[in-house]
């Protein structure tokens, strides 16, 4: 309880010395309280100004973290930036200009900021796998077989590399000696466009409906093998002529230059070129006709097809031909079971007429207009 202060009002007597030292004590009691509420509150004040300062200083430091994050993120967008080149960088993150495109480095372009890569030949994206076909995967061309040479060969191959010693980086391999595969060979044809075999083709195919004229692209090398399959779609019974360059037939024994083909028929024709000719295989054998009407003549010829050995056959007559003088416009026949011996007349149209024999041989079928004794 503080002191209380007594002042006794109305009083006009003097205060006793006890009095007045009880008012002392009172008055003395009374500053104290005053002094120690007053220094409460002052410490109460000076607690909450040390409590504002601490929250302004931890305010202070949490801007100075933002502050450094921002420097941050700031800086590593930049770096970023530097690694991509520009265009593919956003707002949003690594940006490419349309679907089906991969980041990387160009070839050729050293180290540096990410390119935008197109999508190559034999290349496809399915959403975001990346599929090759095609093409075989980047094979290379491996040349002559030598004893000496440095194998470049894929890694799946190199057994095989070692096997065979390959050189690598040529377009013509060749292979000498025994060489044993099992399973099917696949010749895959060269489909020709205009009428020129490419000598360095294996197989050339061709379709053709009328008369037509073959040329080889180029004299290979000595040795070279190349094939035309040739094809006659046309069903006109007089069939067509094929010519091709001068070519040393191994079956006539003589060079050719044109044969004839059927209707619907097909053909096959092997060349190999010696250095100096082209040796021809397998060209169709002379054209016969077992199913004429009328007898040959001078005209039915090699522009026909017909060569030395072809048959006519008049099935009118009965009467059979054989050719041995092809020679164009000057084609010779003769009859096939006849007798020539002592005929004076010239062999015409592929019979003998108006011819006087002198001997007694019999004749089928006789010669119109001639004389038999």
């Amino acid at each position: 309880m503080p002191a209380t202060i007594t002042h006794r009002v109305g009083l006009s007597r003097n205060l006793t010395a006890a009095e007045v030292d009880e008012n002392f004590d009172n008055l003395n009691d009374y500053t104290g309280v005053v002094e120690t509420a007053a220094g409460a509150a002052q410490s109460t004040a000076v607690s909450a100004q040390s409590t504002a300062n601490s929250a302004a200083v931890t305010a202070s430091t949490a801007e100075a973290t933002a502050a450094t994050a921002l420097s941050t993120a700031q800086n590593a967008q930049t770096t970023a930036n530097a690694k991509v080149s520009p265009g593919l960088a956003s707002a949003s993150g690594l940006t490419l200009s349309a679907e089906s495109k991969l980041a990387g480095r160009g070839s050729g372009a050293g180290g540096g900021a990410l390119q935008e890569i197109t999508l190559g030949t034999n290349l496809t994206m399915s959403g975001t796998t990346l599929h090759a076909s095609g093409g075989g995967g980047g094979a290379t061309a491996y040349g002559d077989l030598v004893d000496d040479t440095t194998v470049d060969l894929p890694t799946v191959n190199t057994p095989l590399a070692a096997a065979l010693g390959l050189k690598a980086n040529s377009a013509s391999p060749i292979f000498s000696g025994t060489i044993t595969h099992g399973g099917s060979m696949i010749t895959p044809p060269n489909a020709m466009g205009a009428n020129a075999i490419n000598t360095s083709q294996e197989l050339n195919t061709k379709s053709i409906s009328a008369d037509t004229a073959f040329t080889f692209n180029l004299t290979p090398t000595a040795n070279t093998w190349f094939s035309l399959h040739v094809k006659n779609t046309d069903a006109a019974a007089a069939g067509i002529t094929v010519t091709i360059p001068s070519s040393d037939s191994v079956a006539q024994g003589t060079f050719i230059t044109s044969f004839w083909m059927g209707p619907t028929t097909e053909a096959t024709l092997t060349w190999r070129y010696d250095g100096s000719a082209f040796l021809l295989y397998g060209e169709p054998w002379a054209r016969s006709n077992l199913a004429a009407t009328v007898d040959p003549g001078n005209d039915n010829d090699v522009d026909e097809g017909y060569a030395v050995g072809s048959l006519w056959n008049n099935t009118t007559s009965d009467q059979a031909f054989i050719c041995t003088d092809a020679t164009d416009g000057a084609a010779v026949w003769r009859q096939v079971g006849g007798s020539g011996g002592g005929s004076t007349g010239t062999l015409i149209d592929g019979g003998l007429a108006n011819s006087d024999f002198t001997g007694t041989t019999a004749i089928d079928g006789g010669l119109a207009g001639s004389t038999y004794p």
